[in-house]
């Protein structure tokens, strides 16, 4: 969407994110019409900016809303934006939580907004389009003791906003949801109930011109979720943190690039970095099963690899090459810092099925921006906006935060492991079990290929910007590939579909044997159950063209694989 000579609503425009998105639209030639309950400021907003007219409106009143929007189309003859930013927090434990409380908080940040978006719609349909911009909260993708109010209330929004998006688009209307974080605005002392707590608070308070500049470009991008952090393209610098960091994309590595850290790092018994003198990378999530196949690939292209896991073992990934590790969570923001400081790239993997996957996303994408880190290289998925699948719904919103990171990127985007059957099991029980439809046919890719390419692309510019789909060549279902395991081995192998419980039973939940399920077992369980129904109806798909281009070579085929694992 167009700003320059659009008509735009801007909701809680009295002060904060609403004021300095007023005033951003406006410099954009918007003709802005201001809405919020006290008068008296947006009455003098509106002197400020050029063809604005301020609105007193109570957002929670369907009225006053209604005359809002009648005010836009009697001074415009249109409504092509609505950003809805009035909101209220509610910092209270559970036990504490009132319901009248709950409920207020809930008109104003859930009910409010959709009355909004459904009084601008007749308009936004008759003229073929529109943007909206629902102005959600961070926290609705975290969890925060003692905000399950706000953020159910936001949480709420974002799926109103989702689903409306999907709704609309045949309309030409976009639907967008940007998520601030902590804003240096009044939205802290003017709380339904509760009160700030400061001791969460682990990054500086963004300024609202940062928020203004995400919404302004939901607007023009139509993107569907937007994360406020880091600042878009055109939109302000980062914030600079103490200690001296070298340029993006330039500059000579820190004197002790690539030489074992003192205090968290785990070095080579002998001191060295690696024995190849080539770039130090990163490689997060190292512990599973992309990382174990990933730092062989690094080492053997002579780069000293530095492996960050959540694991205390580690360690271990020394034995593989890894020149240095450091046993560090991604949602510590220390832990990310010592982990790309001196790195020369950093392939981030994500934790499979985490729930807070996005979150430790942005938290390493920010440090190594910050770090002055020359290239990123993301694990994602094939098919991310598959936004049904909360997996893939993770890795898209990282991609979102891998684009607009000014840093040069690759994104890898590949298909559904091979490395997902364990053929020796299989031979060995004689069935080849899956909790969908033995008849869905799915693509498949060799690990050992896809870390291939990363080790290829970590440290040459020509791959640059790119986002590369990784997937085999073989499109099988599970009889087929029952078949070619019972061909190679010589045994006989049935395929089986099990109940989708069984799938939760192999894995071993988050806490002991007899605790409850975690919230990270429950988001997992939601997560499978959604993947394998996708898996049973449509399958996945993929070409195995630019993996073959990457490789030099036709990707490892199912049967080449079945016969590497039997050995």
């Amino acid at each position: 969407m167009k700003i320059d000579g659009s008509a735009a609503i801007v909701t809680g425009a009295s002060s904060g994110i609403g004021d300095a998105t007023a005033r951003l639209l406006a410099s954009r030639g918007a003709r802005v019409v201001l809405a919020a309950r006290r008068a008296a400021r947006i009455e003098a907003l509106a002197a400020e900016l050029p063809g604005a007219i301020a609105v007193p409106t109570d957002v929670t009143d369907k009225d006053q809303l209604a005359h809002l929007v009648e005010r836009c189309l009697e001074a415009h003859g249109r409504v092509d934006i609505l950003v809805n930013n009035a909101g209220q927090g509610l910092h209270v434990p559970l036990l504490d939580l009132r319901p009248d409380d709950l409920r207020a908080v809930l008109e104003l940040n859930v009910i409010a907004p959709l009355t909004a978006m459904q009084l601008v719609l007749p308009s936004m349909r008759a003229q073929g389009g529109g943007a909206i911009v629902n102005v959600s909260s961070a926290t609705s993708l975290r969890l925060f003791p003692g905000l399950s109010g706000y953020a159910a209330t936001k949480a709420a929004l974002n799926l109103l906003s989702q689903i409306g998006r999907m709704e609309l688009a045949s309309a030409g209307v976009a639907v967008s949801v940007v998520y601030p974080s902590v804003t240096a605005t009044e939205f802290h002392q003017s709380l339904r109930a509760g009160q700030f707590a400061g001791g969460a608070r682990r990054f500086p308070a963004d300024p609202p011109e940062l928020v203004a500049t995400t919404i302004a470009f939901a607007i023009e991008t139509g993107e569907a979720h937007l994360m406020v952090e880091d600042p878009p393209r055109g939109g302000p610098a980062p914030r600079p943190r103490s200690g001296q960091r070298r340029p993006v994309g330039g500059g000579a590595c820190p004197p002790d690039a690539g030489r074992p850290r003192v205090g968290g790092w785990r070095g080579r018994a002998n001191g060295a970095a690696g024995s190849g003198g080539g770039a130090v990378i990163l490689v997060t999530a190292a512990a599973g099963r992309t990382g174990r196949s990933l730092i062989p690939a690094l080492v053997r292209r002579g780069h000293a690899v530095r492996a960050l896991d959540v694991d205390p073992g580690v360690d271990r990934l020394r034995d593989l090459g890894a020149a240095e590790t450091i046993a560090g969570d991604m949602l510590d923001p220390g832990d990310v810092d010592r982990a790309v400081d001196g790195v020369e790239a950093v392939v981030h993997i994500g934790p499979p099925m985490h729930p807070r996957e996005a979150e430790m996303g942005h938290a390493v994408v920010t440090a190594a921006r910050r770090a002055g880190v020359s290239h990123l290289v993301q694990f994602s998925v094939t098919h991310p906006q598959l936004e049904p699948l909360l997996n893939h719904q993770s890795k898209l919103a990282v991609e979102r935060m891998v684009l607009l990171s000014r840093m040069p990127f690759t994104i890898l985007q590949p298909m559904h492991y091979m490395q997902n059957i364990d053929v020796r099991r299989v031979v060995e029980r004689g069935a080849l079990t899956q909790p969908f439809a033995l008849d869905t046919p799915l693509q498949h890719v060799d690990v050992e290929d896809v870390t291939e390419v990363a080790a290829l692309v970590v440290t040459d510019p020509q791959h640059h910007y790119a986002t590369y789909e990784l997937c085999g060549s073989d499109y099988l279902n599970a009889r087929q590939l029952a078949a070619v395991i019972q061909s190679v081995s010589g045994r006989p192998v049935a395929p089986e579909q099990v109940p989708v419980a069984h799938a939760f039973s192999v894995g071993a939940p988050s806490g002991a044997a007899d605790a409850p399920p975690s919230e990270e077992d429950d988001w997992r369980r939601d997560a499978m159950v959604r993947l394998f129904d996708h898996y049973g109806r449509h399958g996945i798909t993929g070409n195995p063209n630019v993996l073959g281009w990457l490789l030099g070579r036709p990707p490892t085929t199912f049967q080449e694989y079945v016969r590497r694992s039997l050995g």
